[in-house]
C-alpha cells in the first residue's frame, strides 16, 4: 500500500477532485431523470384528470340545471299557473338530464378511459 506522503502534491489534488466531480456527474443524472419523470407526471395529470374534473364539471351543470327546471315543475304545478309553461320545464329537465347521462354514462358505465 503506498503512503501518502509519497504522493505528489498534484494527486493529493487530483484525488479528491476526482471524487467530487464524480458526485456531480451522478447528481446531475438524478436530476435530469427526476426532471423527466416529472414532465411525464405532469403531461398525464393535465391529460387525464383535467379531462375528468372537466367532464364532472359538465355532468354537475347539467344535472343542476335539471334539479332547476324539476324543481320550477313542481312549483308551478303546486301554484296551478298554467300547464303551458309545464311541458317545457318538463322538456328542460328531461333534456338536461339526458346531456348529464350522455357524457357520464360511456367513460364510467363502461369503464372507458378518458382520453
Amino acid at each position: 500500500m503506498m503512503d501518502s506522503s509519497q504522493l505528489t502534491i498534484r494527486t493529493k489534488f487530483a484525488i479528491p477532485l476526482v471524487f467530487v466531480s464524480l458526485l456531480v456527474i451522478v447528481v446531475s443524472i438524478l436530476s435530469i431523470t427526476g426532471g423527466a419523470r416529472l414532465s411525464k407526471d405532469a403531461h398525464e395529470l393535465s391529460t387525464t384528470f383535467i379531462d375528468s374534473v372537466n367532464l364532472t364539471l359538465n355532468a354537475d351543470r347539467d344535472l343542476y340545471q335539471s334539479l332547476t327546471a324539476i324543481q320550477s315543475l313542481v312549483i308551478n304545478n303546486a301554484s296551478q299557473s298554467g300547464s303551458s309553461n309545464n311541458a317545457q320545464l318538463l322538456a328542460d329537465f328531461r333534456e338536461n338530464a339526458q346531456q348529464a347521462q350522455d357524457e357520464v354514462r360511456p367513460r364510467f358505465v363502461t369503464n372507458r378511459p378518458i382520453k
